[in-house]
């Protein structure tokens, strides 16, 4: 991967900032970043030069049962949306609030994304007082509803301590692995001197002729 990773900068230059699985938009719904769980060689190199994480996503899982069906739904129900098929859900008002946006399950497994905790979350600790626990419980209640035997969710973070992957981790999802795009700035020029950068001495210790 070193040998991979030295070609392509010998060949990109070094006059413009690089991105390292950063995805294109015509490449359709790919992922966007590098598994370092599952590839730690391809991270290792890029680490070594001298790129480091720029954004980050992490991906879950977690098994749904039937029996979730009989939980509380909420005060609010869920709105549909066209595209991608699926629903808005959201509970409680204003800066106290939790959104996220569903898709319909494809091959039984649901989607969540767009899973926002207004303020960072209220530390409250109950389901029925804490927006953001009533709506991870809502959106498994509909996931339920709509026969899924799985959900996957992902994060917009790279932070594990982040407070909406808190609140997937006591829900019983599974980190599968963080998506990291990396960043490498472009190399500065080298510094250039002349008669506005002073003198410039010469191998005898003088001043360079035309130099005061």
């Amino acid at each position: 991967m070193a040998v991979l990773v030295s070609w392509a900068r010998s060949r990109l230059g070094t006059g413009r900032p690089w991105y390292a699985f950063a995805g294109f938009p015509a490449a359709g719904p790919a992922v966007a970043g590098l598994p370092c769980a599952f590839r730690p060689a391809t991270a290792k190199a890029l680490h070594a030069a001298g790129f480091t994480p720029l954004t980050g996503q992490h991906y879950w899982h977690r098994d749904i049962g039937p029996h979730l069906v009989d939980q509380e739904p909420g005060t609010h129900d869920a709105d549909p949306v066209p595209r991608p098929a699926g629903w808005s859900l959201r509970t409680g008002d204003g800066p106290a609030g939790a959104e996220a946006l569903m898709d319909a399950p494809r091959q039984g497994i649901a989607h969540l994304h767009g899973l926002t905790l207004h303020g960072g979350g209220n530390g409250l600790h109950t389901l029925h007082e804490d927006p953001g626990r009533r709506l991870i419980a809502r959106c498994l209640r509909q996931a339920a509803l709509c026969a899924a035997a799985g959900m996957t969710a992902v994060t917009d973070t790279a932070d594990p301590d982040d407070p909406v992957c808190r609140l997937l981790d006591e829900y019983g999802f599974t980190l599968l692995d963080a998506f990291t795009v990396h960043h490498r700035p472009a190399a500065k020029p080298p510094a250039r001197f002349g008669r506005a950068h002073g003198a410039l001495p010469d191998p005898a210790g003088q001043h360079a002729p035309g130099h005061p």
